[in-house]
């Protein structure tokens, strides 16, 4: 069966993060934990109690902001964590989240959370293990780029506050060398990652063009559903786990009613 659905792989949109590493003064922060006896002591910790740094993500504070102050809702979403994490050399690539760094740290990641971008994700032959083409186009709205500056500024006046200043030596990354509107866009666009929470290339809607229904069945396509966040009709204003458990709890009394209709 052939169905003709040109939405297929477009509309895609996906949070966009980018992180800055503060350099801590003194022995702060939790890098310590994963070298020698401090390694030690946290796994023993971990067996004994099941608790400490091997109990918990790398990051125990997270926000919720507004890039400006009239914005409806929260649009940036910052994680922030005392650890760091050692960053390639010469390379664009993000650090690696499997080594961390022996002097004291402080992460701070920034995800933008109202992208207005769309990319695509396309098959590339008929072959099946063709790799697929895929198009982020990321930042490529003026909002998008302006939420991308804020974000930048919003690390930066996070870290300054009270609470923290105190502690923070230096700025490792961005860096004090990034600081016009022009420079640190730059910088995002070379570092920036996706936040693996793309959305909408399946897009559920009540009209023709959406690719399932309202009971994400896929539209002219008998017996086949989509149940996952490719069917969501718009990002979400924070991490997609929740929303693709939701999907499938309420896909699956779908199904069932489904069944039981035709069992009548």
């Amino acid at each position: 069966m052939l169905q003709d659905s040109p939405d297929v792989g477009g509309k895609l949109r996906e949070h966009l993060g980018f992180t800055g590493n503060f350099r801590l003064k003194g022995d702060r922060g939790i890098n310590h934990c994963f070298y020698g006896l401090g390694l030690v002591r946290s796994v023993a910790q971990y067996l004994a109690f099941g608790s400490g740094p091997l109990a918990t993500g790398p990051y125990e504070v997270g926000i919720f902001t507004r890039s400006v102050p009239d914005e409806p809702t929260p649009d940036l979403q910052f994680y922030l964590g005392g650890i760091t994490f050692v960053a390639p050399k010469d390379s664009n690539e993000p650090a690696s989240l499997a080594v961390v760094e022996r002097a004291p740290g402080l992460t701070a990641s920034a995800s933008l959370n109202h992208m207005e971008s769309e990319g695509s994700i396309r098959i590339s032959s008929a072959d099946p293990d063709a790799p697929l083409t895929i198009t982020p186009n990321y930042l490529s709205t003026p909002n998008d780029q302006r939420r991308a500056i804020a974000a930048v500024h919003k690390m930066r006046q996070i870290v300054a506050q009270p609470a923290l200043a105190p502690f923070i030596a230096e700025e490792m990354f961005p860096g004090p060398d990034v600081r016009t509107d022009d420079e640190i866009l730059r910088t995002v666009r070379e570092r920036a990652t996706c936040g693996t929470h793309a959305v909408r290339s399946c897009r559920m809607g009540r009209d023709a063009d959406s690719v399932v229904d309202e009971r994400a069945r896929v539209r002219g396509v008998q017996g086949l559903r989509v149940v996952d966040c490719s069917i969501l009709p718009g990002l979400v204003s924070g991490n997609t786990n929740a929303p693709a458990m939701a999907a499938g709890w309420r896909a699956s009394d779908l199904i069932l009613e489904d069944q039981r209709l035709r069992n009548a």
